[in-house]
Parts: structure tokens; C-alpha cells; sequence
């Protein structure tokens, strides 16, 4: 998460503080007040449609020390400002017959969503989409903006900025000056890596097995069965696909593997070791990753 400062008065957090050292006063004198600390999170969502740089704009203007966005990822790698990653209510999407096809069914944070993502877009087609109102239902007047403004880029958010300063894991990793970084080395900052590693393509020979599920059962979600006597193999170099209607058992096999769901019998074998009673924890550790 990237978090960008701009250098300006201060009023909304202001209530907190205040009520704060009030209630620190009734034991005693009245302690300081400290700056409060605005932060336009969404820029300013109630006049404006949320994660455009109208918002943002708007939100320094108004005296925001801080704008965060919400940032999601394109068909080509590239940052982007939204709420999520489905676009349907956040953009005129749905009035572009040539994206129709776009439209799909998918499974997010564990809940079925239909409608379009921004992983299924390249940037420039994301380009020739305009944004509209999240929850016209709250902000009305927010409507009166649909379809004037793109969506953004981090870059294009960085560049109203003068510092911005990355969050990871709960931590600060770190502030730089907006002139001194671009886009590219802050992603590197809040995921570890640059987008532009990628894995190298062709078909390799498969090696040793890596991961063996023999005969497993596990219970599925309100009492139903979920996974029956699977038993799969993964070698070295092998990519598995698993495919299936929604509600067959992918779900509780990620979890299984990833100890995340108990297993009720069968076997799991990592890397030669067994793993069928480890914890999650050893299992991450092992290098096993759980993207829901």
C-alpha cells in the first residue's frame, strides 16, 4: 500500500484529538493539543468519484496531509487505482459492447462475484473505461461526475504528491521524496519484487515429485463433503491445472494443502517429507504459497 503526502492544513482527525486531551483534562490541566493528521483515503470520496485524481485533487485542496489509494493490477502488470479489482460498478464498463465478452464469474475472498476485473484488461483498454460512483445510493451527488474521469495509474496518483511512503506487513518501509522514486522501485517496496520478474516460459523436463496427496478426505463447508479419496502428484518443474464447476472440492484442496482445512484421512507428502499433521506455518516455510 502506498501512501502519498502532501504538505497542507488540517481539520478531520481533529475530533479525535480534541476529545482526547478534553477527557485527559477532567483529571487534571488541559494537556497540548498535537497536530491532527488528515488523510484522504480514496482522495475525497463523499464530492468526488472515488480513486480518480478529481478525488484526490480535491482532497489536497481540502487540506489532506495524506492520500491513499487502493491499488490492483492489469492484464500488463500495471498499478491502478480502484476499490477492487472488479470494475463493474466502479466504471461504464457494461456500456462497452466490445468488452462484452469480458464478463465472467469469479471467486473473491471466498464469494462469488460476476462482472468484469481489472486482470482480464490491459492498461490501455482500462484507458477508454471512465469511472463512475461506487454507492450512488450514499453519495448522489457524486453521480453528476460519472464518465468525466479515467483511471488512474499509481504513477499519475504519485505525481500529485511531493513524498509518498509504503506500508508492508503493518510496517512504514519507508518515505521518499515523489522527484527521487517512480512507480517501478515502489512496487518493488510493497511486494518484495519488480513486476517486470517473470517466470521463464517453455517446457521443461519434470523432476523429482514434489507434492503427493494419496486417498485424502476432508469435510467441506456447512457439513458437505469436500474433498473423497484425491490423490494427486506435482514433480519439480510440472505446472498442475484443477478444473472443475464452482463448489467441487478446489477451494478445500488449496486449503488442505496448505493445512489452512483439516484433512479427516490420507496422507500429504512435501518434498519427501510428511507433512499430513504440520502447520500451516511449516508449510510457508517449506515454500508453499496460498493465493485464495
Amino acid at each position: 500500500m502506498a501512501v502519498f503526502k502532501r504538505i497542507r492544513a488540517v481539520t478531520v482527525l481533529g475530533i479525535a484529538a480534541l476529545a482526547s486531551s478534553a477527557m485527559a483534562g477532567q483529571g487534571g490541566a488541559m494537556k497540548p493539543l498535537s497536530d491532527p493528521i488528515v488523510i484522504g483515503h480514496r482522495g475525497a470520496s463523499g464530492q468526488r468519484p472515488e480513486h480518480t485524481l478529481a478525488s484526490y485533487d480535491l482532497a489536497i485542496d481540502e487540506g489532506a496531509d495524506f492520500i491513499e489509494p487502493d491499488l490492483v493490477l492489469t492484464k500488463d502488470n500495471v498499478f491502478v487505482a480502484r476499490h477492487e479489482n472488479d470494475i463493474t460498478g466502479t466504471t461504464d464498463v457494461a456500456d462497452h459492447p466490445e468488452f462484452a465478452s469480458r464478463k465472467t464469474t469469479k471467486v473473491i475472498d471466498g464469494e462469488s462475484h460476476t462482472g468484469w476485473f481489472t486482470e482480464d484488461f490491459t492498461l490501455a483498454e482500462l484507458k477508454t473505461l471512465r469511472a463512475k460512483e461506487r454507492l450512488p445510493q450514499l453519495r448522489p451527488a457524486n453521480a453528476a461526475y460519472d464518465g468525466k474521469f479515467e483511471i488512474p495509474t499509481l504513477a499519475e496518483v504519485i505525481g500529485l504528491s511531493d513524498r509518498v511512503s509504503v506500508m508492508r506487513q503493518g510496517r512504514c518501509a519507508g518515505t521518499w521524496r515523489t522527484s527521487e522514486t517512480n512507480a517501478d522501485e515502489l512496487v518493488k517496496h510493497m511486494i518484495g519484487r519488480s513486476l517486470r520478474q517473470s517466470l521463464p516460459r517453455g517446457v521443461g523436463a519434470s523432476g523429482a515429485s514434489v507434492l503427493r496427496l494419496q486417498d485424502v478426505y476432508a469435510p467441506g463447508d456447512g457439513g458437505r463433503a469436500g474433498l473423497r479419496g484425491v490423490t494427486l502428484e506435482v514433480a519439480s518443474g510440472e505446472v498442475v491445472g484443477i478444473a472443475g464447476v464452482e463448489g467441487n472440492g478446489q477451494s478445500e484442496l488449496a486449503e488442505v494443502v496448505t493445512r489452512l482445512r483439516p484433512i479427516a484421512a490420507g496422507t500429504i507428502v512435501l518434498k519427501g517429507e510428511p507433512v499430513t499433521t504440520s502447520s500451516t506455518a511449516k508449510i510457508l516455510r517449506a515454500g508453499v504459497a496460498h493465493v485464495p
